[in-house]
């Protein structure tokens, strides 16, 4: 991408599913963004769409520390964004009350406030 990268929030709970190739899953209704990650470009392989996304899990998962994750349009909802973001709270603590975030693409790769420009 000829703007720089971008750090995103993911959904990665089916990160340790990968090891290769164009990541695509089922989002379902409920999205928990728990991870962040770097959108470090885009491409299209054998005419699928892909966003290339460097992981901090080092250089030995992955493509050499990378994921290409299916660019998608499908939409779910982040019900606790809270979770993932800050420290989770002790039980007998008292926060106000989050509505869910609306977040699109595979693994919620396209939250609004983060979305790459293509």
């Amino acid at each position: 991408a000829k703007h720089g990268s971008v750090a995103i929030s993911v959904a990665a709970n089916d990160f340790h599913l990968y090891g290769g190739g164009i990541f695509d899953t089922n989002n379902g209704e409920n999205i928990k963004l728990n991870h962040l990650v770097v959108v470090e470009g885009y491409g299209t392989e054998d005419g699928v769409d892909y966003w290339l996304v460097r992981n901090s899990w080092g250089s030995y998962w992955g493509e050499d520390g990378y994921i290409r994750i299916k660019r998608s349009k499908d939409c779910g909802y982040d019900k606790s964004p809270l979770d993932g973001i800050f420290c989770k709270l002790k039980p007998d603590e008292n926060i106000n009350p989050v509505h869910p975030i609306k977040v699109c693409g595979i693994v919620g790769v396209q939250y609004h406030p983060v979305i790459p420009i293509v």
